[in-house]
């Protein structure tokens, strides 16, 4: 199952759930909260009788938590890295991680899990250092890179789940490029109201 959240300005945004092997939308909600939306959505796919043998989604805090035991394969990983690294890191650790997170979708777990266990090792007390704020208190001087560091090593094993699961895919591609074209529509029909649009978007879909 491929499932992720589209917005078009503030006000209006779509959850959509697509069958992998069927490559068919299954359903659709305008979001109202988000997490108890994507609930409602397995709920209604349950009750179909669809068995849901993996999700393929971004890191939505607490997405991976409520579907256990179901497979849980996070996409976006890179994206989340590199907001705390920024696309041309200055430190040697920073540059060394930002090109660890790139081959994530190229290296195996395996391999994966020993090359940032071993860039941990060499940079473990750049790592540590710390410095004293202007409260006087002691903080780890490079903030962002910890922050980085652990985002991986939190979903560590969220990211592979495609190793263990038949044709699960590595991301949510085949979703996003038809989030691209429904946005694509909705813009000729820019000026339509909100309970209009959501019309169309249902007619789009089905």
């Amino acid at each position: 199952m491929l499932i992720d959240t589209t917005y078009w300005g503030l006000n209006f945004g779509v959850v959509v759930f697509k069958d992998a092997i069927s490559n068919k939308f299954i359903w659709w909600h305008f979001i109202e909260q988000k997490l108890e939306d994507y609930k409602l959505g397995f709920k209604w796919c349950v009750e179909q009788g669809y068995i849901i043998k993996a999700v393929v989604s971004d890191g939505f805090k607490g997405l991976a938590k409520t579907l256990y035991p179901i497979a849980f394969q996070i996409f976006h990983m890179l994206r989340a890295v590199m907001a705390k690294l920024t696309r041309k890191p200055k430190s040697d650790a920073r540059m060394e991680l930002l090109a660890l997170s790139k081959e994530l979708c190229k290296l195996s777990s395996n391999d994966f899990i020993n090359k940032l266990s071993k860039w941990q090792e060499r940079h473990k007390y750049f790592l540590n250092e710390k410095t004293i704020d202007e409260n006087g208190k002691w903080r780890y001087t490079h903030t962002r890179l910890q922050s980085a560091n652990y985002t991986l090593k939190r979903n560590i094993a969220f990211l592979f789940a495609y190793e263990s699961v038949e044709n699960l895919p590595k991301t949510n591609n085949g979703l996003e490029g038809e989030f691209a074209h429904l946005k694509t529509k909705l813009r000729v029909h820019s000026g339509l109201k909100l309970e209009n649009k959501m019309s169309l978007f249902h007619i789009i879909l089905s």
